[in-house]
């Protein structure tokens, strides 16, 4: 087992006599050879089904690797996770876990972490939650994916000072005392961004109702918390400043690596439909423009309901430039309904050890 559980960073909402988890459970199998995953989750879910969990949001997840596929996992793995990882069956496997620094964990890991965390804010939120009141499913999910992000833009502005620790507290705390300064940085564009960090690591660690009432103010200060960090990154790597969002995103899109294995992925699915091969798609971004897409969907609407209709065009000629999915005639609304629809459906993190053993595949 790996994740907040191990590190003593769950999140559990404590009423009275209840127990309300909000967390996942992160299992990890390591063996030689394939593995059924779908055969395992099957196996774990009989036995974990009983258990409370927030809706719309996994109670545990099962990732299977192969010992070889350990030299291919992001460094922060090992220094996050395993660092406190417990066996719960098997062998204990740290001795063949590979012994990494924070100066080993490259700057691409952050913006991985922070690309994940943009893709889970935008799950929960509507634009029905500014009109009336979230029901507490609503707030509690929107206030856990939040805090996610808070805390983890943090930490993607660590790893581009090379600092990382295993746990959240300690890496708050290391801010709070020394104050690095890409962390500056962000304070001059967001300066409330300390005591945001501050309120979301009080309810990772201790959720409270209460705090849930502010989920929705919370998630528009996140999300411009996130764009800022997002701004710092294009700054240091690239030498890039965006004066609007729209020259932001299109800056990643055209700055970020995009490995081979991930175009030939959307190359095969797009052979499917045709009877000719197209060259030009092997070309294409189709990840970088979901990224592209989420960003934009989620900059367009504000915390008065109204949608920013250039935003909105922008994401959908990304999509159709980069992926050829053409969207249909639609009102200003239901056009943010299949932009956000769209990019979940089709989200893969070409960073993600989850897919590793795909990817070797192509």
């Amino acid at each position: 087992m790996i994740g907040g559980f191990t590190r003593s960073e769950s999140s559990v909402l404590v009423e009275g006599t209840e127990l309300s988890i909000l967390s996942d459970y992160d299992l990890v199998v390591i063996k030689e050879g394939l593995s059924s995953r779908i055969r395992l989750d099957q196996r774990i879910g009989e036995r974990l089904r009983n258990i409370y969990h927030m809706p719309g949001h996994p109670i545990y997840e099962v990732i299977v690797w192969r010992m070889k596929d350990l030299k291919k996992l992001p460094p922060t793995k090992f220094l996050h996770d395993f660092h406190t990882a417990k066996c719960l069956y098997g062998k204990e496997c740290k001795d063949i876990i590979p012994k990494v620094s924070a100066s080993d964990i490259p700057p691409s890991e952050g913006l991985r972490v922070l690309f994940n965390r943009l893709h889970g804010l935008l799950i929960p939120f509507s634009p029905q939650l500014l009109y009336s009141v979230p029901d507490t499913q609503q707030s509690r999910h929107l206030m856990f994916e939040t805090v996610k992000l808070i805390l983890d833009s943090l930490g993607a502005l660590l790893i581009l000072d090379h600092i990382h620790f295993p746990t959240l507290r300690q890496n708050v705390n290391f801010v709070k005392k020394h104050s690095p300064r890409k962390f500056s940085k962000l304070n001059d564009r967001v300066p409330e961004a300390f005591e945001l960090v501050e309120q979301a690591l009080e309810y990772r660690l201790k959720p409270q109702r209460e705090m849930e009432k502010n989920a929705v103010d919370l998630w528009f200060k996140a999300r411009q918390m996130a764009l800022s960090t997002l701004e710092i990154y294009l700054e240091e790597l690239y030498r890039i400043k965006s004066d609007t969002t729209v020259n932001m995103v299109r800056n990643l899109i055209d700055s970020l690596p995009h490995p081979l294995t991930i175009n030939l992925k959307a190359t095969v699915r797009n052979l499917i439909g045709q009877k000719e091969f197209n060259p030009k798609f092997l070309y294409k971004r189709p990840w970088s423009a979901f990224l592209g897409v989420r960003i934009l969907t989620l900059c367009s609407i504000n915390r008065h309901g109204q949608l920013n209709t250039k935003l909105l065009d922008e994401a959908t000629n990304i999509l159709t430039e980069h992926t050829g999915f053409k969207i249909p005639q639609s009102s200003t609304s239901d056009l943010w309904t299949i932009l956000k629809d769209h990019v979940i459906k089709n989200y893969i993190d070409p960073f993600s050890p989850h897919q590793i053993s795909i990817l070797s595949l192509l």
